[in-house]
């Protein structure tokens, strides 16, 4: 797939039929037919379609996928053909179809509140593409310490006069930034939401998101307004549901997405890929008490052997418990038979193909 010409849509409606369901929205980049489609909202797991057939209404294109454990409720869940990652990894180019998919109709529907809240979910969650200078192009630059004292980063001014922080969900809106992309050796930097932010506080009005492609504005008081808002301020609290031990109520549930679990699950799919015994590897945090630990549930053949089952998870822990640096405990489990209704109602960190 040309990743260059990235396929979005935000769901605009959904239709449930006998054994299919059917989103619409207006679709950005190219879509071919065969082309993997994944669709995510908020605090939900992305979702891989299975997709049967597309058609247009109009602007308006309808997709029609097996039916999935997706909620009826999805308006405003963006579709696309960008397989989302983890966490950014050194031998693939960033990608934030999500984000890209509602900048693209920020500017139309940003009075939306749902639509708005997705879009700050997204916005709050990414990692960003910045191009980075060097400190002597004076005026035109932002000096980061806390980076190096060689580096510093643009400033662009808009029609208006704005000075604004560019910033790129991806590789592809970077390029379209012509002095940039013709820059011999041109370095960039892959930074979180609050560095960001913190770097645009310092000499500018805000960012621009995309700035050569879609231009989205988000004005300091914006950023401000969103830092003081519940969703960020909860951003790393666990979504959690409530099971029953011996010891009392335990509480397991997904992690919300941060730069240690991140980290956590690209080093839990490391692991299971390098194992042919895993099937599935799913990642949860467990809450007992005041007690506090990663679960990691396996999906592994019943048959197999308490030795077998030890050495798999010990060679799981190499990998995992440098990546937690000893500050939280991992604990590791099977699927079944304890565990099977809680994966089955959560996407699997991993899934052998």
């Amino acid at each position: 797939m040309d990743t260059n010409n990235r396929f979005t849509l935000v769901v605009q409606e959904c239709n449930i039929m006998a054994n299919n369901m059917c989103i619409k929205g207006l679709p950005f980049g190219e879509y071919n037919t065969g082309d993997a489609l994944y669709i995510r909202r908020s605090n939900l797991p992305v979702i891989k379609l299975q997709v049967s057939m597309t058609s247009m209404d109009g602007d308006l294109m309808e997709i029609y996928f097996e039916s999935c454990d997706f909620p009826e409720k999805i308006k405003y869940a963006v579709v696309t053909s960008v397989e989302p990652q983890a966490a950014p990894a050194p031998n693939r180019p960033i990608e934030n179809p999500f984000l890209l998919g509602l900048a693209r109709e920020y500017k139309e529907r940003f009075k939306e509140p749902e639509f708005l809240n997705e879009f700050c979910y997204s916005l709050i969650n990414a990692k960003f593409l910045v191009p980075v200078v060097s400190k002597d192009l004076g005026n035109k630059a932002l000096e980061d310490k806390k980076v190096s004292v060689n580096i510093g980063f643009h400033l662009i001014q808009t029609q208006k006069g704005r000075k604004v922080f560019p910033v790129f969900t991806d590789w592809g809106s970077a390029n379209k930034w012509t002095s940039f992309k013709e820059t011999p050796d041109r370095k960039t930097l892959i930074l979180d939401f609050d560095q960001i932010t913190d770097i645009a506080s310092r000499d500018s009005d805000g960012i621009s998101l995309n700035a050569f492609d879609i231009g989205v504005i988000i004005p300091l008081k914006f950023i401000d307004s969103i830092k003081e808002s519940d969703g960020y301020k909860n951003r790393d609290k666990v979504k959690s549901s409530k099971m029953t031990s011996k010891s009392g109520n335990v509480q397991v549930g997904i992690p919300q997405d941060n730069d240690q679990i991140r980290l956590l699950k690209e080093a839990l799919i490391s692991a299971s890929s390098k194992d042919d015994r895993i099937k599935e590897s799913y990642l949860f945090l467990k809450k007992d008490g005041s007690d506090i630990a990663f679960l990691v549930v396996f999906d592994l053949d019943l048959t197999i052997t308490d030795e077998e089952r030890k050495e798999i998870f010990g060679e799981a822990n190499k990998e995992i418990a440098p990546v937690l640096g000893g500050r939280i405990k991992v604990e590791f489990a099977m699927k079944a038979p304890h565990f099977i209704k809680l994966c089955n109602a959560y996407e699997p960190v991993y899934k052998a193909e």
